[in-house]
């Protein structure tokens, strides 16, 4: 009696092992009959290829699964069957290259992960009215998850355009703005994201405008004509024309004063006339 018992113990065994080692290919489908998914199973547990479709038929995502993790590339396609994602993935965590793409095909961004978080230089590209191609707009460089290093920003044809620096997550140092023609026309000063001080440039790189911070939302900017002579000064509030303005003419004599509100004249403004005559205006 005990030898039978054990050999229907084996027997269930047997027969237990053979099941929890099956491996079954799982088909499932939308409401409207059209099919959905199609991935494998080890004892109820994704592992392997996976496809999901769109409802309309056309492919959707396609990758890998282990032990029901996501695995290596997985690549998302749009109605069209455009690649408009693709992700590398470790254990379920993305790691390596992120991109995307535009609806016509091309790079759109290149992210790079690292264990779950960005981590290296990111690249954003443009892609104005949809062309058949894309370029290089802005290099963002990130570690453990925040930006931290140089930055550029670029225009279509590759000159850059902004220069700078972040610090976890924060501009940090001088930030350089160029024009088409890679003439200087702005630099401004950045403390843990908050602007210190602005220098506007002339085309012929003299000094414009500059702007200078008396405490975090406190600023004052001073005018120059071409020549170097002071043209105007400026109260800021919250980087908004507040308070006092004067403007000079380049001899040297006021030209207009008054106040600002919140970007708007208000009070009453004073306007002189080379010959000295006066004329005055109520913004009230």
């Amino acid at each position: 009696m005990k030898l039978v018992t054990l050999f229907a113990l084996l027997a269930c065994l047997s027969q237990s092992d053979l099941i929890s080692g099956q491996t079954d290919t799982v088909t499932t489908f939308y409401d409207n009959k059209s099919q959905k998914e199609i991935y494998q199973t080890d004892d109820g547990v994704k592992n392997g290829p996976y496809q999901i479709f769109h409802d309309s038929g056309e492919l959707w995502q396609v990758g890998n699964y282990s032990n029901g993790e996501l695995i290596d590339e997985w690549s998302v396609y749009n109605h069209n069957g455009i690649l408009i994602q693709s992700s590398q993935y470790v254990k379920n965590v993305l790691h390596g290259q992120q991109k995307y793409y535009f609806d016509n095909g091309v790079i759109k961004q290149l992210l790079i992960f690292k264990e779950g978080v960005l981590d290296g230089a990111a690249q954003l590209y443009a892609n104005q009215s949809l062309l058949s191609n894309s370029y290089l707009s802005e290099v963002i460089r990130f570690k453990d998850g925040k930006k931290n290093g140089r930055y550029i920003k670029y225009n279509e044809v590759g000159d850059s355009v902004i220069i700078g620096q972040f610090k976890s997550d924060l501009r940090s140092g001088v930030w350089k703005h160029y024009n088409e023609t890679g003439s200087l026309i702005k630099e401004e000063k950045f403390i843990n994201d908050i602007s210190k001080n602005t220098f506007y440039y002339y085309i012929t790189g003299e000094l414009k405008k500059q702007t200078f911070s008396l405490n975090d939302s406190i600023s004052i900017q001073f005018g120059y004509y071409e020549s170097g002579e002071l043209k105007s000064k400026l109260d800021l509030l919250n980087s908004s024309a507040h308070g006092n303005y004067i403007e000079y003419y380049i001899s040297g004599l006021e030209k207009m004063t008054g106040k600002f509100f919140e970007n708007r004249k208000t009070g009453k403004w004073e306007f002189f006339l080379e010959d000295k005559t006066k004329k005055e205006y109520n913004y009230n």
